[in-house]
């Protein structure tokens, strides 16, 4: 009993992380269009950046495995992630933009 216990929490854990991976994507990719003047350039950007993605994806998980790997990127993904409110901060108060 105990066992399955263990086993659903790990379950119900890994499946929270990938609901917030897939809530952080689909925020990203509905958001390339804001990126540049044309929706079009964006979207195919965001295209190429993702298709260079998986390519170096899998050339990271055939020579370093999967743990590791994703370790490193979640930990680089969440330093990104609390950096972008500062950044976003010190942007808009050296902007010259009148509104």
């Amino acid at each position: 009993m105990v066992r399955l216990c263990v086993n659903q929490n790990q379950f119900f854990r890994l499946d929270l992380f990938r609901f917030v991976q897939n809530l952080v994507f689909y925020g990203v990719s509905q958001n390339t269009g804001a990126w540049l003047a044309n929706p079009y350039i964006s979207f195919g950007a965001s295209a190429v950046v993702e298709i260079a993605a998986y390519i170096l994806l899998h050339l990271v998980l055939d020579r370093w495995g999967r743990k590791k790997p994703y370790c490193i990127f979640v930990l680089v993904f969440a330093l990104v992630a609390f950096l972008v409110l500062p950044v976003q901060m010190l942007l808009e108060k050296g902007s010259t933009s009148k509104e």
